[in-house]
């Protein structure tokens, strides 16, 4: 082979890189539906979350239901350069403790108006926009994008009820759990908190099944425990099932 016949072989080569690059994580539709133990005890109840596309806006759906209430959360958001932009979260629980929060995105005067009801308050807010701020629901869909991507800590701005707060988190590594749909290999974060919070909250993420919350762990400072597990679900149409 000649040097200008490995010259044309090599650009060749260059040119199809270019022409077919690799193909970027995407994040895609699924449903899912979890079981949980508070303290080792099985609780009365399950939730489901939902990720679905509707043109260029997703939906996102969380809803939690027991004896006593029902806890149900909507996010919506579109993606920007790879980063989500929420456009409206509500939050509604009822039962025993009934509570509303709705937050609306406006991007262009960077600015969310929220409403705060309870039993104590019903009251409008306005916050000041950020790029990259979020409602706390997709949070967990920024974990996913981010962890994806190969992040190991991630700090975001997030409206929490009625105020603005931080959440930190670490990557600590890749752990394989058992599931009632078969082992799976998970990246495990943690939740940072401040050094004196008797707080701890641990997520694992399904790395074969891009990236699917399938375990949350969450200790309390009064030493509760509530772990939430993957009961089944799908990623894309495809039922998620582990080895």
């Amino acid at each position: 082979m000649n040097q200008m016949t490995k010259t044309f072989i090599v650009s060749l080569f260059l040119s199809i890189i270019f022409i077919f690059p690799a193909q970027a994580w995407q994040l895609k539709p699924f449903e899912t539906t979890y079981t949980a133990t508070i303290s080792n005890i099985p609780f009365d109840g399950q939730a489901t979350y939902s990720l679905t596309k509707k043109a260029n806006e997703w939906h996102f759906q969380t809803l939690a239901s027991m004896a006593i209430a029902q806890r149900v959360e909507n996010s919506s958001f579109v993606l920007k350069n790879g980063a989500i932009q929420p456009s409206f979260y509500k939050f509604e629980q009822s039962g025993i403790r009934s509570k509303e929060v709705s937050l609306t995105f406006d991007w262009k005067k960077m600015f969310a108006k929220g409403h705060f009801k309870d039993r104590k308050h019903d009251d409008d807010m306005f916050f000041d926009l950020k790029h990259h701020m979020l409602d706390q629901l997709s949070t967990q869909l920024a974990l996913q994008i981010d962890i994806a991507n190969g992040k190991k800590q991630m700090t975001y701005q997030v409206i929490e009820d009625d105020e603005l707060d931080t959440y930190k988190f670490k990557v600590l590594g890749e752990e394989t759990i058992e599931t009632p749909v078969g082992n799976l290999v998970a990246v495990k974060v943690q939740r940072v908190r401040d050094a004196n919070s008797k707080r701890q909250s641990y997520i694992w993420f399904a790395k074969d099944w891009n990236y699917t919350v399938v375990r949350l762990y969450h200790l309390e400072k009064n030493g509760q425990e509530y772990v939430i597990s993957l009961a089944h679900g799908n990623v894309d149409g495809k039922e998620i099932k582990g080895k």
